[in-house]
């Protein structure tokens, strides 16, 4: 059922939904994770490579990725770091990713697409990692992520997605389209 963390010592409560530790590791143990708004945030605990890392917007934004307006290996990229992400988890990361390290405008690991994009790009992070409540290290559901990028559409829209040169690439998308239509 959790696709947040899969090892013990921290196991789904059967009736809450939440994670709870297990019987066998007490919970102030330094290897435990921190439970913290749908995520978890890992101290100690070794990182599962298998989970897509992803940085704060692309958290948003992979949401409405359909496949189109982007070069065909690019989006091969994309396509399997979301079906990474759907089937083993995310892992928040600042920085670049698993999708940016595919990206043409990645130079020595910054944002090179333009004049100031690194800067701009880390500001929306940080934005849409406040906005989701989740912060680097910390590992997450792709399904959950969804439910909050569901809650946070409309202040996201009008910070971020009006001036989005790929705005027009979201807008083929169903879901997309369909949050546009609910109020905030």
């Amino acid at each position: 059922m959790s696709q947040i963390l899969q090892a013990k010592p921290w196991a789904w409560g059967p009736s809450s939904g939440r994670l709870r530790p297990s019987k066998s590791a007490g919970a102030g143990s330094e290897r435990s994770p921190q439970h913290l708004g749908g995520c978890l945030h890992l101290r100690g605990l070794a990182r599962n490579r298998m989970k897509s890392r992803l940085r704060g917007h692309h958290l948003v934004c992979l949401r409405f990725f359909h496949g189109q307006g982007f070069p065909w290996a690019y989006g091969q990229n994309l396509r399997a770091v979301v079906s990474r992400a759907s089937t083993e988890g995310v892992l928040v990361v600042e920085g670049a990713d698993d999708v940016c390290e595919r990206c043409p405008s990645l130079k020595e690991g910054l944002c090179a697409h333009g004049p100031g994009w690194e800067e701009e790009i880390r500001a929306m992070d940080h934005a849409a990692m406040d906005l989701l409540g989740v912060r680097p290290w910390e590992e997450c559901s792709w399904d959950s992520l969804g439910l909050t990028v569901q809650r946070i559409f409309h202040p996201w829209e009008i910070q971020f997605c009006f001036s989005c040169q790929w705005r027009s690439a979201c807008e083929e998308e169903e879901g997309y389209r369909g949050l546009l239509g609910r109020e905030g």
